[in-house]
């Protein structure tokens, strides 16, 4: 920036030579002969500096000064006058006057004046932009960073208006944040690449300086513009070849248009919200890879394990089936007319009453290992899960359950582990992002007793509400922490486990993941005692003593409504690839619904091509050649009344198009293993 200089002098000669000295320093000049004269081109105009003579016709230098540094604070002002006093000297200081200039005066003072107050102004101008940048740097959330990046915008450039727009998978621009419009009209915004302004911008990848219309660029000469934008600036966000996003700013009640400084300025800002962005995303991808990492630390203790449970599942199944022979053996006497004595013979030969019992508590032990199985593999595809955050109450006890079973195989050999969980430790969040938390510390007080075993080492995990907040501890007796790797312990990259293959990543990411819930996470420790971790976190109200009493209202209800017709029997498809799945549908439903079932998509749509008399269509995602996606897409275009009907069922999703389809079906989706009342309840619903 080689900075702009408006001269105001009503006299001729005078005016002229101050111009020739400071065209030396080349500066962007600019003249005026009068107050009024001044205001007008200051109007459509912002100048580093101004410098002005005191007595004018009309305003003079104190009046205008005055304007000045209420219109334009930041603009520097050296007064020049032949007529000078104490008290005018005095008075334009007071104003805000940067320097006061006595003539006549030498050249040499005059450029060494100006040169400070223009060096002055850029400063300024610079250490505007720092800040700004500082603040878009050190935005605590990343979640609200698009925000703080619109606000901080329209602040260091005087904007009316700034919006945020990146571009998505469809070859899109989406409005990230802008200031003023509703979450819905920027949801529903959208612009293509190379279409509008903001489209050729990012196509161009040049920035945009738009002022009284379109018509001076020839790349937007096509594009209508819009009346009620005075002056505009669009600048792209571009990181090497890849197109970040792009920023619009417009002035709507300003009527100072854009300069050229603004546009630079723009660029600095661009710059640092650039940095911003790709930190944000490489803080993503180290949490998604961090997280990723833990599952595959963890991966030979969760097959343990699950090991366990397999084993005495398929243990008391191999009990069952030997025993059906026998069970098959006194039905066949009580279909072929046996006697009393042959029938009680072969019940005795069973072992009777102690039979049924042995036969139930079997089944209760294989259903107890498959319930185990299923909360373990749920509790990973929470740990593991990549897509964006979504947030709901939670119970943090039942968080801290979850990763006390992930991390069981390294805890149980190592030490002791005690629980002391509170009740109504609800907080608003993750589930997912705050299991990581915890498999993070739980893995960290494991390996603090490194190799060594033995029944006095304990980690303690405890739970507690505390007023508006709730509060978790992870507490171990080993080792401790060194003091000066304490301070040091939440920094990215510090480890003391190198020689182990840490990263130096995993508090650093606890950290995060907390603040991002508004709340913190404190370590103290002494060597030789131990360490302890304790997560701060806002309660969230309405968590379980608001559902019992929604619960204990609701049957109170059914209690007095009268009791339902009798209805026809409905009708349900099934669809599914998994032969045995849909045998478990069959006898789970067939004595209450007309079960229907299809082997899979292709199937599925040959039924509904010939008949639409269903209530309702339970449906398998993932399926080979025609998926669960498809169909239902099929169908909504075949029998729309039917596209309600769907219930979704999977057993995992790692595909971006089928995760972006589920967020619109909204509750109807269960994934798999699932409770079949929860089925029941959500195929009754439709």
């Amino acid at each position: 920036m080689t900075g702009s200089v408006l001269i105001i002098e009503d006299e001729d000669d005078m005016r002229a030579m101050i111009q020739e000295v400071l065209a030396q320093d080349r500066y962007e000049l600019a003249v005026a002969t009068s107050g009024m004269e001044a205001l007008r081109v200051l109007g459509e105009t912002e100048y580093d500096v101004i410098v002005t003579d005191v007595r004018m016709p009309g305003i003079d230098g104190i009046g205008l000064l005055r304007v000045v540094k209420q219109s334009w604070p930041g603009t520097e002002v050296v007064v020049t006058t032949g007529h000078a006093s104490l008290e005018t000297a005095i008075a334009a200081l007071h104003l805000g006057a940067f320097d006061f200039v006595r003539k006549p005066f030498h050249v040499d003072e005059l450029r060494a004046t100006v040169a400070r107050a223009v060096e002055h102004k850029t400063l300024h101008t610079l250490a505007t932009l720092h800040g700004a940048s500082q603040a878009i740097l050190a935005a605590p959330d990343p979640q609200k960073l698009p925000e703080m990046i619109v606000q901080v915008t329209r602040e260091v450039l005087g904007a009316d208006d700034v919006s945020l727009m990146v571009p998505e998978a469809d070859g899109q621009l989406h409005v990230l944040y802008a200031h003023g419009l509703s979450p819905e009209v920027q949801a529903k915004t959208r612009v293509a690449l190379g279409e509008r302004v903001a489209g050729r911008v990012a196509v161009s990848r040049e920035p945009a300086l738009i002022v009284d219309g379109l018509s001076d660029d020839p790349r937007f000469a096509d594009v209508v513009s819009q009346s009620e934008v005075r002056s505009s600036i669009v600048y792209p966000l571009v990181a090497g070849d890849r197109l970040v996003g792009v920023l619009n700013v417009s002035r709507v009640q300003c009527e100072r248009p854009f300069q050229r400084q603004d546009v630079e300025r723009a660029g600095v800002l661009a710059s640092q919200i650039l940095l911003a962005m790709e930190n944000a995303r490489l803080l993503r991808q180290a949490v998604t890879f961090e997280r990723l990492a833990a599952v595959g630390q963890l991966a030979a203790g969760v097959a343990h394990e699950i090991n366990n449970p397999v084993a005495y599942i398929l243990a008391t199944l191999g009990f069952l089936r030997e025993e059906v022979p026998r069970v098959r053996h006194l039905g066949d006497l009580l279909e072929g007319g046996g006697d009393v004595p042959a029938l009680r013979s072969c019940w005795a030969g069973l072992g009777g009453k102690a039979f049924v019992e042995e036969i139930g508590q079997a089944l209760g032990d294989a259903e107890e290992g498959a319930t185990r199985i299923r909360d373990i593999a749920r509790d990973l595809r929470s740990l593991a899960r990549g897509e964006e955050e979504q947030r709901s109450r939670v119970d943090l006890n039942e968080v801290v359950r979850a990763a006390l079973r992930i991390t069981n195989a390294e805890l149980h050999h190592r030490a002791k582990v005690v629980t002391r969980l509170g009740a109504d430790a609800w907080i608003l969040g993750n589930a997912g992002r705050l299991s990581q938390v915890l498999v993070n510390l739980l893995m960290n007080a494991a390996q603090a007793f490194g190799d060594h075993s033995g029944r006095e080492n304990e980690v303690l995990v405890t739970t507690r509400r505390d007023g508006r907040r709730v509060v978790a501890e992870v507490a171990d007796n080993g080792p401790g922490i060194e003091p000066t790797h304490l301070r040091r312990i939440f920094e990215a990259f510090f480890t003391t486990k190198a020689d182990s293959g840490g990263s130096g990543l995993g508090l650093a990411i606890c950290q995060d993941i907390v603040r991002r819930h508004g709340g913190e996470i404190r370590a103290q420790s002494e060597p030789g005692r131990g360490a302890r971790f304790t997560l701060d976190l806002p309660f969230a109200p309405g968590g379980l003593s608001e559902a019992n009493e929604r619960g204990r209202a609701a049957r109170q209800e059914a209690e007095k409504a009268p009791a339902p017709e009798r209805r026809p029997r409905r009708r349900v498809l099934f669809v599914d690839d998994e032969p045995a799945m849909l045998k478990a549908y069959t006898r789970a439903f067939s004595d209450t619904y007309e079960v229907v079932m299809a082997a899979g998509g292709e199937e599925a749509l040959a039924i509904l091509s010939s008949r639409r008399d269903f209530d309702a269509v339970v449906c398998d995602l993932l399926m080979p050649g025609v998926n669960g996606m498809e169909v239902h897409r099929r169908v909504s275009e075949l029998a729309p009344e039917l596209a309600g009907a769907f219930v979704f069922v999977t057993g995992g999703v790692t595909q971006g198009d089928i995760r972006s389809f589920l967020q619109g079906v909204g509750d109807r989706v269960l994934a798999k293993p699932f409770e079949f009342s929860a089925l029941r309840e959500m195929v009754e619903a439709r």
